[in-house]
Formats: C-alpha cells, sequence, structure tokens
C-alpha cells in the first residue's frame, strides 16, 4: 500500500497496548486511517480521544487519515504521511508494546 520512500511500517501492530492501524518503530508517531463507518459515532469519536490521549501520555503521537482521502487521493495521503514521517524525531527510548491501556 505504501508504494514509497517509506519504510515499510508494521501493520495493525500493538503499541501502548493499542492495536494501531501503520507503526514505523523508527519513529514516534503512529497513523490511523479512519472510516465514518467505523468512527463516525459520539462513543467512537470519544473512545478514539481517549485512547489518543493514553498514547500521548507515553509520548506516542496519533495523526489521523480519513478513509475517504486515503481511497480518494492516495497520492496525498503519502504526502501526508512522508512529511509526518520525515519532520518526526527518533524515539529517545523504545516503546513498550506490551502495556495495557491505563497502565
Amino acid at each position: 500500500v505504501l508504494a514509497s520512500e517509506l519504510p515499510p511500517p508494521e501493520v495493525n501492530a500493538r503499541v501502548g497496548g493499542y492495536e494501531v492501524d501503520l507503526y514505523w518503530p523508527d519513529r514516534a508517531p503512529v497513523i490511523e486511517v479512519d472510516a465514518w463507518s467505523t468512527h463516525g459515532s459520539r462513543q467512537a469519536f470519544e473512545r478514539d480521544r481517549q485512547r489518543d490521549a493514553r498514547l500521548a501520555a507515553l509520548r506516542i503521537a496519533v495523526v489521523r487519515l480519513p478513509a475517504e482521502l486515503v481511497e480518494a487521493d492516495l497520492d496525498e495521503a503519502l504526502n501526508r504521511v512522508r512529511r509526518v514521517h520525515s519532520a518526526w524525531p527518533p524515539p529517545k527510548r523504545r516503546w513498550i508494546r506490551d502495556r495495557s491501556p491505563g497502565s
């Protein structure tokens, strides 16, 4: 999917006790691709914000891309991922992947 100069991400990786869509172990942010069909309710919105805050507490940023953008303009979606990936510094420590949420 990410046929570009980016290294291949881990897909559906466990990071900070959560499953994330795309994760590069040498970078801090994760990429989430959100579809309205699965994230279009108030509960899903609030759940995502809680999850983002818990990951932020672990110094892991979450960058969200609309699934509609990925489907309609893959080049633009890849450009966004490239910009985030190139701008973000490598983490100063290894992220603990086996922690459960809230621990």
